[in-house]
């Protein structure tokens, strides 16, 4: 009996000091990594300078061309978009970029179904091994999880199967996942054959509304509002949309008339719809679909804006 208590001891301390040296080994490598999805989250959240930084999801991070934006508005872009993003890497991306001070406008991307789907906890783990060097993101995550707070603490729980995302960076000499000489735009080549099979069907479509989403995106409006920081919202172009009408974007045409935000909507523009060439998938742009896409973001919000300088 003692013989294996002693084991579970030995057993358990260097669990204890492999979790340390852990957490002492990936703390400065965070925030040293070259390029990547940690990379640019870390980026976008604690050294970013940009005047305009926009938040959504992959669509958003391989369809807009921040340089191309600069160029006609005059002002400094960062594209802050992540994969697989949702409400909750909006709510935590706007605080970290509240709390430094300097971003004037926040762009954000949704979706034309946002509001009529449940709020997804799945995405926001991405950014666990990050709170190894800020704690402040723990009950961001821990949202919807119970004891997930705990578990955080730990530095092997933090990183797990994600680890690979760390490392992967450090072993290619390409930028991934959008780096500084892109401003964090995801480029993507060429068109998947897929798209030229597909005929358009419009469709109007009315989901389950969530007002709690809606409450938690206007929420974060405000946030910008009372710290003086435009926000604008956009709505990208699919290149099939299954729908013509969604209740998000009713709500979001009828939200901006309460003075909190710009709403741009684009996802039936006629100048997209069944335009495979610009597209690499169904709902993301490749190369030449970002810089034409960027070119009339850019104009609409030149003309449409107090955003020059």
């Amino acid at each position: 009996m003692k013989r294996l208590i002693l084991k579970l001891v030995i057993l358990t301390l260097l669990i204890l000091s492999s979790d340390i040296i852990i957490g002492i080994l990936l703390r400065p490598l965070i925030s040293k990594i070259p390029n990547g999805r940690y990379f640019k989250i870390y980026h976008t959240f604690y050294k970013t300078d940009a005047e305009m930084v926009l938040i959504g999801s992959s669509a958003c991070e391989t369809g807009v061309n921040p340089e191309i934006l600069e160029k006609q508005l005059g002002l400094t872009v960062w594209n802050g978009a992540r994969g697989d993003q949702t409400l909750l890497y909006f709510e935590v991306a706007t605080d970290k970029l509240l709390e430094r001070k300097k971003v004037k406008t926040i762009v954000y991307f949704i979706e034309s179904m946002r509001f009529e789907t449940e709020i997804d906890i799945s995405g926001i783990s991405q950014l666990k091994p990050l709170t190894i060097v800020d704690k402040s993101l723990i009950p961001y995550i821990s949202q919807g999880r119970k004891l997930e707070e705990y578990f955080l603490k730990s530095n092997l729980y933090a990183c797990n199967s994600l680890s690979y995302y760390l490392i992967r960076p450090m072993l290619s000499s390409k930028s991934i996942d959008g780096g500084v000489e892109t401003k964090g735009q995801k480029v993507k080549i060429g068109s998947k054959s897929s798209l030229l099979n597909y005929k358009y069907k419009g469709i109007s479509f009315k989901g389950v509304y969530n007002q709690q989403k809606v409450d938690r995106y206007l929420m974060m409006f405000k946030k910008c509002r009372d710290q003086n920081v435009n926000v604008i919202v956009i709505t990208l172009p699919r290149c099939n949309p299954p729908y013509e009408l969604s209740r998000t974007i009713d709500t979001l045409k009828s939200m901006q008339d309460e003075g909190l935000f710009r709403y741009f909507d684009y996802y039936t523009d006629q100048r997209f719809i069944h335009k495979p060439e610009f597209f690499y998938d169904e709902g993301h742009f490749n190369k030449e679909g970002a810089n034409y896409f960027s070119e009339i973001l850019a104009k609409d919000l030149f003309d449409s804006c107090s955003l020059r300088k």
